[in-house]
């Protein structure tokens, strides 16, 4: 082999391993990777990589960093997974609760049966996204199905509320027309009084119609 070409290989062979000072070191390595901005800043804070004296250290600094955060980011989706598993079983609370309030509305049962099952289902994805929030993950990766869920759910309640009212209102006019039969010819101001009592609740002005969404006074049942 011709003793210039032979030099030339032996250079490029022990270039890589030559010792310089770590921030030039740094400052050339980094300035030819993808990312300089990045490179640099993550070596240089790195005690291993800012005292590296060739490539070959910062290979093994960078590697180092690398497995650190591997090591980190199966620790957060282990955790993670089992935070989501407590997640899945509200869920299937939820998905019991909604089935059975189908099968309320489709059967007639009384519809403050339903409406209670489905008032506490809309309660589900907000328990996921607290629990998901104090747990030791700190991630969420399901906010957004969590409230799009809630929504839904309580959208649902709501309309079957109005349900609810509806057989509220007949009982009341059932019971105001049956308390006003009794009360004729007898002078009891107690049981008039409850006459106009139950007489405004059947009525238009009645609190009780005027509640589109019970969602509020329902979370203290």
């Amino acid at each position: 082999m011709h003793p210039i070409i032979a030099t030339l290989l032996l250079a490029a062979a022990i270039a890589p391993g030559l010792t310089v000072g770590s921030p030039s070191l740094i400052n050339e390595t980094c300035t030819a990777t993808s990312n300089y901005g990045y490179c640099l800043g993550v070596l240089s804070a790195d005690p291993a990589g800012a005292s590296a004296t060739d490539k070959r250290g910062l290979a093994i600094a960078a590697a180092n960093i690398t497995m650190r955060n591997v090591t980190s980011t199966v620790r957060v989706l282990t955790e993670l997974v089992e935070e989501l598993k407590l997640c899945i079983k509200y869920y299937q609370d939820m998905d019991d609760l909604v089935a059975s309030a189908i099968d309320d509305l489709r059967v007639g049962r009384p519809a403050v049966t339903s409406f209670y099952k489905l008032h506490r289902a809309s309660d589900e994805p907000g328990n996921c996204d607290i629990m998901l929030f104090e747990g030791s993950a700190h991630k969420n990766p399901v906010s957004s199905e969590n409230m799009y869920n809630e929504a839904i759910s309580k959208l649902t309640s709501d309309i079957v509320y109005q349900l609810v009212i509806v057989l509220v209102r007949v009982l009341l006019v059932i019971i105001h027309l049956l308390l006003l039969k009794v009360s004729v010819g007898f002078d009891a101001p107690r049981l008039g009084g409850v006459v106009s009592i139950t007489g405004f609740l059947a009525s238009d002005w009645s609190p009780l119609c005027r509640v589109s969404s019970p969602s509020r006074w329902m979370r203290y049942f």
